[in-house]
């Protein structure tokens, strides 16, 4: 399937939305949380094998599977996460 294209400069609109990812940044986060080398591996093959959207982990896994039963709770929940 060929990459979506964003309309103003032709490059590819592909999404990679991870969960958590094992660094400073979210050492307060409970497990799991996504390696760095394995953020690479799923980006990595996802760019090879032409796919526009992958969602790489166990968390990030999750919240595809919330958003395509509701996608307003989600969305909820991860705004009270924030803040």
């Amino acid at each position: 399937m060929p990459a979506r294209r964003n309309a103003a400069g032709g490059h590819p609109r592909d999404q990679r939305v991870p969960g958590p990812i094992d660094d400073e940044w979210n050492q307060a986060l409970p497990p799991p949380k996504l390696g760095a080398q394995a953020l690479a591996r799923a980006v990595v093959a996802a760019l090879q094998d032409g796919v526009e959207d992958v969602y790489p982990g166990d968390v990030a896994q999750e919240w595809l599977e919330r958003f395509r039963e509701n996608p307003k709770v989600l969305e909820r929940e991860l705004a009270g996460m924030a803040g």
